[in-house]
């Protein structure tokens, strides 16, 4: 039987449920530098440590191996405490010491003692520099990468070790905290007592530091925070809709707010365009508050949450993409394409493809619509071999237009209008080019060519609105050749 004992850091740390076994259980000690070798001599006790492999060990890893395997074998024959520092519940020891016991079928319990942390908020508490009294959640140094933390409330960051880990461990802070916050540093010297200071947190990977460096971090306002994640968002939407908050924000509906989505969804668009990561940072940021005010209304109304919504996408991303999260193998984004649809076919229990056709909404730009229809049909082998063949299509439209009007019947040339138009997206989407884009860039260069060439009508003294059609054309060919 193997009892791994937290000893703490002094020898008045040590458990009195290990006190109780110095009689009758082999002792082994991480290091004779533990305070409580010298108490375990006192009391008869001979401990054997692990300091010889602390030296001859290249890694942690293969000490850690090293240590789990002598402790096992004692452990297989007879009761054995092996006291470790801090807590001694924890880590990749521990994690080590009980592969041993599942492998070797030895019993194997823990007593958990005095951690690093808790050594260092009772000292902070006795010297009065700590008064917070909520619960504090305490984080080793190492694990603070798979951490989601409350900046409202207290932390404590224990095994602060080295610089590098101190940089870590800074850099994450201040992904929510300011770098001037003051936070709590503490360390303990050889007798295993903590001294505390204040420092800034910018300066926290500049101290002295071993593995009983702790780092305390006082609850943060809200309001003061460096940044903030979704649920900082979802706290600020939460505000703005309380009773007290903004009038405008409260009167908002899905309704209202169909307009300011359309319009934040194109303005993300034209942030694209401009190719200013800054922009595009900034758009994001408004088309994630219009998810979020739908969200928030949703939660007044008990229909869904902010956190239904992202847990629903997660959960469909993760179904929908079996060769990242499951078995299955593709050879290329072809592949992808067509097992997304299968998922999709299935996942919106859609027996027909004329149904998944139908599932296309009918708010998206035309075109857009037109294009995603197509693409949907050609999935299925109804499409065009190549543009040409489209394009031919797209011909023939134009002739049956050009005999609507010669006929002049308004309801035809509507049909025709469009027919054209949608065999000009078919033109398009095999040729690679997105319809949508296309049109608007043909638009950006009318407008822009137009532009200029009233600037060169104006420069003559003349104006558009007294000019031919013919005169004006001049000049539109003026501009074209200028701009090229």
């Amino acid at each position: 039987m193997l009892l791994c004992v937290g000893a703490g850091l002094k020898a008045d740390h040590l458990p009195l449920g290990a006190y109780r076994r110095l009689a009758d259980a082999r002792w082994f000690l991480q290091t004779e530098r533990m305070s409580q070798y010298r108490f375990l001599l006192d009391h008869g006790v001979e401990p054997q440590t692990m300091d010889d492999l602390y030296e001859r060990s290249p890694d942690f890893d293969e000490l850690n191996c090293a240590i789990a395997k002598r402790v096992a074998e004692k452990a297989k024959n007879e009761d054995v405490v092996f006291a470790v520092i801090g807590g001694g519940v924890y880590g990749a020891l521990m994690e080590a010491i009980a592969q041993e016991a599942r492998e070797n079928e030895f019993t194997l319990e823990f007593m958990p003692g005095m951690g690093y942390a808790q050594a260092a908020i009772a000292q902070a508490k006795n010297g009065g520099v700590w008064r917070d009294s909520s619960a504090i959640r305490i984080v080793p140094a190492n694990a603070i990468g798979a951490c989601q933390h409350d900046a409202t409330l207290p932390l404590a960051i224990e095994e602060i070790s080295d610089a590098l880990t101190a940089s870590e461990v800074k850099l994450w802070l201040m992904e929510t905290y300011r770098e001037d916050m003051e936070i709590l540093f503490a360390m303990a010297d050889e007798s295993g007592d903590y001294a505390v200071r204040a420092i800034q947190l910018a300066d926290l990977d500049k101290q002295a530091l071993d593995h009983t460096a702790v780092a305390l971090i006082p609850p943060c306002e809200f309001e003061r925070q460096a940044r903030w994640g979704m649920d900082g968002l979802e706290t600020v939407v939460a505000r703005l809709r309380a009773p007290d908050g903004c009038p405008w924000d409260r009167e908002q509906t899905h309704e209202s707010l169909k307009i300011c989505l359309l319009e934040e969804c194109y303005e993300v668009l034209d942030a694209i365009d401009s190719g200013e990561s800054g922009a595009l940072c900034e758009e994001l940021g408004d088309l994630l508050l219009q998810a979020a005010m739908h969200a928030q209304i949703a939660g007044e109304r008990r229909d869904f949450t902010l956190r239904d919504v992202t847990s629903g996408i997660c959960e469909k991303l993760i179904y929908r993409h079996p060769h990242v999260f499951g078995a299955v193998k593709v050879k290329n984004s072809g592949e992808v394409l067509r097992n997304w649809d299968q998922l999709k076919k299935a996942e919106k229990k859609h027996s027909t493809q004329a149904e998944v056709l139908r599932s296309v909404p009918k708010n998206l730009p035309a075109l857009l619509r037109a294009e995603k229809v197509q693409k949907k049909a050609a999935r299925v082998g109804f499409d065009w071999d190549e543009p040409i063949s489209a394009l031919e299509k797209a011909e023939e439209e134009t002739a049956e237009l050009r005999r609507e009007l010669i006929t002049g019947d308004a309801k035809r040339i509507a049909e025709e209008v469009g027919d054209l138009l949608f065999s000009a997206v078919n033109v398009a989407r095999l040729a690679g080019v997105e319809p949508e884009f296309a049109l608007n860039a043909t638009t950006e260069r009318f407008t822009a060519r137009f532009e200029l060439m009233e600037k060169l009508v104006i420069a003559e003294g003349k104006t558009l609105s007294t000019m031919t059609l013919s005169e004006m054309d001049v000049y539109w060919e003026k501009a074209k050749e200028s701009m090229g």
